[in-house]
């Protein structure tokens, strides 16, 4: 009898853990904010993660941050405060704390990460002695080492920063920008055809006009012209190339006129929600509802908001969750702020903004992962998308039958992520045959439970574009998404301007 109870209890376990990681999956597909690793229980919730400190670093204010946590004498109170600091712009006293830190805690990666950049940003001259030593440490990670690239291809150290670029890329071989910036550095190396190697890495990650027009500069130079015409033309026609159109010209001055950009604009009504059923093999465990709040302004800019909230199901047995997810989509489609919050049992507690602006052409994320404070800034794409975007941007393609490459806000990052329609399928919904769209989000990225990037959207073929159902491709089979009837008779009897839009 035992040995039955112990087989019924492993076989429930094995599920309950295939239930949480295809959660995780759905998690990291819409929160698009990172991939901690799923399947175990999450760590103790530390107090800074609720304090003032951390609601000001979320929102910005570094300076306030450290104000906060002055006086704290544990090791993740005293690295936060050293975060705040450099973000703050004060990287001596940065330094001078993180370094106190670091020799209390010689093992800890995340002191040992955040002095080096302090070292980095104020010139001290244990810099690169402390580089080395990040870039030696078991702990270090891909955005380590694409930062430690970056910072040795700005200052002109082009062997060191292939060596770091190309490391970048082992860890991680879906960095987008660590194969760019290394194709950068092996032409700045004369190494054209190492440098035409990484851009072609770059190129299968994401189909944008910036690595197209150095695969074309690339070819020109290599008396290939008909290759680089091919290369050019296509780079005209995406975001990137757009922006640089005058560089593109230059090169190939007689190039036919540059198509018109391709519409994603959200295409919600204000005040709408739509409700999903969560459900992986025959559990159906969480929630989604997914509501365009109105509009607001965000960098100057007119923004849509969309919030998208995860539940489990009451009484669910192997998890519990309750999680947002915010995007503010500007009119052309790009993201201008993305937030979310993710606290249930499949996961560490995790925090993020991502704050792009378009005047600056800089995003800014930062994150509270575990309890530890920590950012990056990276060059904006044109087209900027997160998870959430990316549903609502299928909405947009599936009446035009067009294919789109973008660049997704990822762990800190740009990660390539295609969209492509495929065509009127006839699919069953809510009891009934309905013709739907398919449109395809193929994410080059690897996320928690194997989720392969890959998200499947059957959209109506109307004016509404109403997504019936989406399917999340995990390591074993899939999490579907299925929208309830009762959701779409709700926003049948909603029009913009009802009293209970959310403006």
């Amino acid at each position: 009898m035992r040995s039955v109870q112990g087989g019924w209890l492993g076989v429930a376990t094995r599920r309950g853990s295939l239930v949480r990681a295809s959660l995780a999956a759905l998690l990291g597909a819409l929160g698009a904010a990172g991939t901690a690793a799923a399947g175990g229980a999450p760590a103790a919730a530390r107090p800074a993660e609720s304090a003032p400190a951390t609601q000001a670093w979320l929102e910005g204010d570094a300076a306030r941050a450290a104000r906060e946590l002055e006086g704290q004498t544990d090791r993740e109170g005293v690295l936060n405060r050293g975060v705040a600091l450099l973000y703050a712009g004060d990287a001596a006293t940065a330094e001078r704390e993180l370094s106190a830190l670091y020799a209390r805690e010689p093992g800890w990666t995340p002191a040992l990460r955040w002095l080096a950049r302090a070292r980095a940003a104020s010139g001290s001259p244990e810099r690169d002695a402390t580089l080395a030593a990040l870039l030696a440490a078991p702990g270090a990670s891909g955005s380590d080492l694409l930062w430690a690239g970056r910072l040795q291809k700005d200052a002109g150290r082009l062997d060191r920063a292939a060596a770091s670029l190309r490391a970048a890329t082992q860890r991680d071989r879906y960095l987008y920008l660590a194969w760019l910036w290394l194709g950068d550095v092996e032409e700045a190396r004369g190494r054209p055809d190492a440098a035409r190697e990484a851009w072609l890495e770059a190129r299968e990650l994401h189909v944008g006009g910036d690595v197209l027009y150095r695969l074309g500069a690339s070819s020109l130079r290599a008396g290939r012209a008909d290759e680089a015409r091919r290369w050019l033309e296509q780079a005209l026609a995406t975001p990137e190339g757009r922006e640089r159109e005058a560089e593109i010209r230059a090169l190939a001055p007689d190039l036919a006129a540059a198509p018109e950009p391709l519409r994603v604009a959200p295409p919600l009504w204000p005040g709408e929600r739509l409700t999903y059923t969560a459900r992986y093999l025959f559990f159906r465990f969480a929630t989604v509802e997914i509501e365009n709040q109105g509009f607001t302004e965000v960098h100057g800019r007119r923004a849509t908001r969309f919030v998208a909230r995860m539940r489990s199901k009451p009484g669910f047995p192997f998890l519990s969750i309750d999680s947002r997810f915010e995007s503010l989509i500007g009119d052309d489609g790009r993201v201008l702020a993305h937030r979310n919050s993710s606290r249930d049992s499949t996961e560490a507690p995790r925090q993020a903004a991502y704050d792009m602006d378009p005047a600056t052409g800089e995003c800014v994320a930062r994150e509270v992962v575990e309890g530890l404070f920590g950012f990056e800034r990276f060059p904006l794409a044109p087209l900027d998308q997160d998870g959430l975007s990316i549903f609502v941007a299928a909405r947009a393609l599936a009446a035009s039958g067009a294919s789109l490459s973008v660049l997704t806000a990822m762990d800190s990052t740009w990660k390539g992520t295609e969209l492509r329609t495929r065509g009127v399928e006839r699919i069953r919904w809510a009891g009934g045959d309905v013709d739907a769209v398919e449109v395809e989000a193929v994410g080059h990225y690897r996320g928690t439970a194997g989720f392969s990037g890959r998200l499947r959207t059957w959209i109506s073929r109307d004016g509404r574009a109403v997504p019936y159902k989406a399917s999340l491709k995990v390591a074993l089979g899939s999490v579907v998404l299925d929208l309830r009837d009762d959701s779409l008779q709700r926003a049948d009897r909603r029009r913009p301007g009802d009293p209970d839009d959310d403006l």
